[in-house]
């Protein structure tokens, strides 16, 4: 992946690589490369590596730009889900819709007591996943311990 008239770097081919585009995010600053370097650092460990399914890390992004003066943020990530790179930087992940993606930006702000009431339903969830947490860790103490 080349910009008019200049080589790509090695830190543009990994971005391109991982991400099927070289988003323009990783273009900015070419005189002081080590700035960018620590950007796709970051953007590694708390986006591309992070353990989160792809698709719901693109549409949380996707929505939380909804609020973001910097319209770059929602025009790249909206690219991502429909198709225009990778989602998430993950060659697997399946596409969405244009049509899924404006249903997404559409969705209302969630005010009064909708915030509340998600958050309920989140409750039980939560509560599986620290009862599954504490059986895994009694297991792989019990594994340890006394293997059959």
């Amino acid at each position: 992946m080349k910009s008019v008239g200049k080589p790509a770097s090695d830190l543009q081919n990994r971005v391109a690589e991982r991400f099927g585009v070289l988003p323009n995010f990783f273009c900015l600053a070419p005189e002081t490369p080590e700035i960018i370097e620590k950007l796709w650092g970051f953007a590694e460990a708390a986006y591309l590596d992070n353990p989160l399914p792809s698709v719901f890390k693109e549409r949380l992004f996707v929505d939380l730009s909804r609020f973001c003066a910097v319209r770059y943020c929602i025009a790249r990530h909206v690219g991502f889900l429909v198709g225009h790179g990778r989602p998430a930087g993950d060659r697997t992940a399946r596409t969405q819709s244009v049509t899924d993606v404006v249903k997404l930006l559409q969705r209302p702000f969630p005010r009064g007591q909708e915030p509340q009431s998600r958050l309920a339903l989140c409750a039980p969830v939560a509560d599986f996943i620290a009862e599954c947490t504490l059986s895994h860790i009694s297991c792989s103490v019990q594994s340890t311990f006394h293997p059959v």
